[in-house]
C-alpha cells in the first residue's frame, strides 16, 4: 500500500491517541514516523510495533526524546529503549546544527541524523524490532549531506502495519448517534 507522508503522520497520531497516549506524545510519534519514512526507513512499521508492544514509559523512545529534549542535554549513560530509531528525528530538532549531528549506537548498529532530519542507518538491519536495546547517544561533527532523495510518490507500507494502526485509531472515534450529530455540520 502506498501512502503519503502526511497520511503517515495523521494515522500515527490517531493510532497513538486511540492507544491512550497524551496529545503531545501522539504528535511526536506522528512526526517521527514521518521523518523516518522520508529518509527511506520503516517509520510506520516501527510506530505500529511500538503501539502494539505497549512499551512502558521508561523504554518508550518518544517519552525518552521528550524528556531529554526538554532537559536540553543528552543522557550520560546508555539507555534501554525499544524501537530506538523513533527517538532520533525528535532529538535531532534539539541537538543538531549545521556543524553537528546526533549519533546513536547499539550493538554493531549506528544511526546518524542531521539538522535536516536525514537519518542514516549503518551496519545491520535489525531496526524493525521491538526488543529492548541499550543505546548510547553522542554528538558528532556533521558531514556533507548525502544525496538525500525526497519521497515523491509516497511511502510503501505493509498492509498489516496500516491495519494495526487503524485498529488503534478506531478507539479514538466517537460512535455515530443522534446525540453526536447534534450541532454537527454548518450552522444555519
Amino acid at each position: 500500500m502506498i501512502v503519503s507522508l502526511g497520511e503517515v503522520d495523521a494515522m500515527l497520531r490517531k493510532a497513538a491517541r486511540g492507544a491512550g497516549w497524551p496529545w503531545g506524545h501522539a504528535e511526536e510519534l506522528g512526526a517521527s514516523a514521518r521523518a523516518l519514512c522520508g529518509s527511506g526507513l520503516p517509520g510506520v512499521a516501527l510506530g505500529a510495533a511500538l503501539l502494539n508492544a505497549a512499551a512502558n514509559d521508561s523504554h518508550c523512545p518518544i517519552r525518552f526524546a521528550a524528556h531529554w529534549g526538554d532537559a536540553r542535554q543528552l543522557p550520560t549513560t546508555d539507555t534501554a529503549l525499544c524501537c530506538p530509531l523513533l527517538a532520533m528525528p525528535l532529538l535531532a530538532t534539539v541537538f543538531c546544527s549545521e556543524t553537528r549531528a546526533l549519533q546513536a549506537r547499539w550493538g554493531s548498529h549506528a544511526v546518524t541524523v542531521d539538522v535536516h532530519g536525514h537519518t542514516q542507518l549503518k551496519a545491520g538491519d535489525s531496526h524493525n524490532g521491538i526488543d529492548l536495546v541499550a543505546i548510547g547517544l553522542t554528538l558528532v561533527p556533521a558531514t556533507q549531506p548525502r544525496n538525500h532523495t525526497p519521497v515523491e510518490c509516497g511511502v510503501n507500507v505493509r498492509d498489516s502495519d496500516w491495519q494495526a494502526l487503524d485498529a488503534h485509531a478506531q478507539h479514538s472515534y466517537v460512535p455515530a448517534s443522534e446525540q453526536s450529530r447534534q450541532g454537527a455540520g454548518p450552522a444555519d
